[in-house]
């Protein structure tokens, strides 16, 4: 799940999570109905684009005159695709980072159509349980009831280098090791 991170008053950070819903950028993070924030022609908000195999990405979308800056640069557009680790600046704001990191866990596949698993090549099925990679974003079985522990088989993930531990709470990046 991808966050947003926000530097508190007494200089720790604070960890927002985005979960497919649009939200609006200001002095409180909160999300808001989709309706309701088109009729705010001049809020600053981050709006989910759910890409191809489910991965969300997140646009930025603020009034040209509102002096949001990204990675030090002004938002000239008034609309621009985040990335990982970039800097968010509203005017008079405490300054915002979007982290796209996620952390592996076991959940059930909701994917409609199947998809197969690069450790054993069987299909994962909507209702399995499996961990979708962090890093690669390909799905592994998971299920210790079924004898299908795919993901945390080996050390890492079967197509990437991504450790598969799930027992790892910690994200690897946060700003404070800016």
């Amino acid at each position: 799940m991808a966050m947003l991170w926000q530097n508190a008053q007494d200089d720790s950070w604070l960890q927002i999570a985005l979960d497919r819903e649009p939200v609006t950028l200001g002095p409180s993070i909160d999300a808001v109905d989709l309706d309701a924030l088109r009729a705010l022609n001049d809020s600053v908000a981050l709006y989910p684009h759910v890409a191809g195999a489910g991965a969300v990405q997140w646009l930025l979308l603020a009034p040209l005159d509102a002096g949001v800056v990204v990675n030090d640069r002004a938002l000239a557009t008034g609309v621009r695709l985040i990335a990982d680790r970039d800097a968010i600046r509203l005017p008079g704001q405490s300054e915002l980072y979007f982290s796209a990191e996620r952390l592996a866990r076991i959940e059930t596949y909701s994917g409609n159509d199947p998809v197969y698993c690069p450790r054993c090549k069987i299909a994962i099925a909507e209702g399995d349980a499996a961990v979708c990679c962090p890093q690669c974003a390909v799905w592994h079985h998971e299920d210790v009831g079924n004898d299908r522990t795919c993901w945390t088989y080996a050390n890492t993930c079967a197509l990437c280098d991504q450790p598969s531990a799930l027992d790892r709470p910690e994200y690897q990046w946060t700003p404070g090791s800016l």
